[in-house]
C-alpha cells in the first residue's frame, strides 16, 4: 500500500488563529452585532414612527369627517326650527292641493286626498307632473315630506320641487332602485348630481325626504342620513311641492305622500 506522507512544512495547528486574533475577531462580531441590532432598531422607530403618524392622521380625519356630519346634522336640526309656513297631513285638501282625474297626452292619473296624498298613474309617454300649494315665495328654506312608492314599479320617480318660479325650478328625484338624481329646469334640464345610489331610501316604506337650503346651497337627508349636497342660485326664490313621474309608455305607479312640511325664516308674497 502507497503511504502519501504529509506535505513538507505542513502543521495544522499552525493555520488557527492566535489568542490575539480570537479576541480582534470578538470585537469585530460584536461591534457588527451591535451594528445591526440599531440599525434594526433604527428601522423599527422608522416603522413605529410612520405608523403613528398614520393613525394620527386617520384620528383627525376621522375627527374633522365627524364635525362636518355633526354640523350638517344641526343646520338641519336649526332650519327644522324655522317657522312653519305650511304643514299638511292631507286629512282633507284645505290647501288646495290637485285632486280628482287627470287625463292628458303625457298620462292618466288619479288623485285623492284622505289621510295621505295618493297619485295613480298610468303613462302614455314619459313624463312627470309636480304640483304645490300656494304660498309664500322662500329663498333659504326646510323642506320635507313622507313618500312612498306602494305600486310594484320600483322604476317610479317621485320627490320634491322647490323654489318653483315662472315655471322654473328644482326637482329632486328618487325612486325604489335606492337611486337619486338633482335638477334645476329652466327651459332645460340641467343636471346638478347625476343619478346616486343610497342605502338610506328604504324600497316599499315610507321614506323621509328633507331639503334644506341656504343660500345656493341645498343639502339632502333621506330619513335622517345626509345623502348629498349641490347649489344652483337661478331661480333664487320660489313656492314648493311634489313630482311623480314615469319613463316609459304603459308604466304604472302608486305614490302616497303625507307630512308636507315647509318652513322659512322669511318669505315673500
Amino acid at each position: 500500500m502507497d503511504e502519501h506522507p504529509t506535505e513538507p512544512g505542513f502543521n495544522p495547528e499552525d493555520n488557527q488563529p492566535s489568542k490575539q486574533q480570537w479576541i480582534l475577531i470578538a470585537v469585530v462580531a460584536l461591534i457588527a452585532v451591535c451594528g445591526l441590532l440599531l440599525f434594526l432598531s433604527g428601522g423599527v422607530l422608522t416603522a413605529y414612527s410612520w405608523y403613528s403618524e398614520q393613525q394620527a392622521e386617520a384620528i383627525e380625519t376621522a375627527a374633522a369627517a365627524t364635525e362636518v356630519v355633526v354640523a350638517r346634522d344641526q343646520a338641519m336640526i336649526a332650519a327644522s326650527e324655522w317657522p312653519v309656513l305650511l304643514f299638511d297631513t292631507f286629512d282633507d285638501n284645505r290647501n288646495d292641493w290637485i285632486d280628482g282625474e287627470i287625463d292628458d297626452q303625457y298620462a292618466a292619473i288619479h288623485v285623492t286626498i284622505n289621510g295621505v296624498y295618493q297619485w295613480e298613474t298610468s303613462a302614455k309617454q314619459g313624463f312627470h307632473w309636480r304640483v304645490w300649494p300656494e304660498s309664500d315665495l322662500v329663498s333659504d328654506f326646510y323642506l320635507a315630506v313622507d313618500a312612498q312608492n306602494i305600486g310594484d314599479n320600483v322604476d317610479a320617480q317621485y320627490g320634491l320641487i322647490f323654489r318653483e318660479n315662472n315655471d322654473s325650478y328644482f326637482y329632486w328625484e328618487v325612486s325604489d332602485t335606492q337611486y337619486y338624481r338633482l335638477f334645476s329646469y329652466q327651459g332645460d334640464w340641467i343636471e346638478l348630481i347625476p343619478s346616486t345610489f343610497t342605502e338610506a331610501l328604504q324600497p316599499g316604506a315610507l321614506n323621509h325626504l328633507v331639503v334644506v337650503a341656504e343660500n345656493d346651497v341645498f343639502k339632502l337627508w333621506i330619513n335622517d342620513q345626509f345623502v348629498g349636497q349641490t347649489s344652483g342660485s337661478i331661480p333664487s326664490k320660489g313656492q314648493a311641492g311634489i313630482a311623480v313621474g314615469l319613463s316609459y309608455p304603459g308604466e304604472e305607479s302608486v305614490i302616497i305622500f303625507d307630512n308636507f312640511e315647509l318652513r322659512a325664516l322669511s318669505s315673500e308674497q
